[in-house]
């Protein structure tokens, strides 16, 4: 997780998550056009994010996104903790 100052993280901007989606999105579509069978989405700071509050309609964009972009190996992703809200 990227520290932006000594009391924050990038995880608490939701514009960081989304900015930081779209890299994800370019690292699956490569993976996905170079033959990879199956590609996982590892995102273990999600549990993080609910609990500090993020919408979390902008934590399921944030995935949806590079999962979208996978068009022919099986998507997978990969979550510690609970992700309930």
């Amino acid at each position: 997780m990227a520290k932006v100052s000594e009391k924050h993280h990038a995880i608490e901007y939701p514009d960081f998550i989304l900015d930081f989606s779209n890299i994800v999105v370019e690292l699956a579509k490569w993976h996905d056009k170079a033959g990879a069978g199956l590609i996982m989405i590892d995102e273990p700071s999600l549990g993080y994010a609910v609990w500090l509050g993020i919408d979390p309609d902008v934590l399921i964009e944030a995935i949806n996104k590079p999962i979208k972009a996978i068009k022919s190996a099986l998507p997978s992703v990969h979550v510690c903790g609970d992700v309930s809200t």
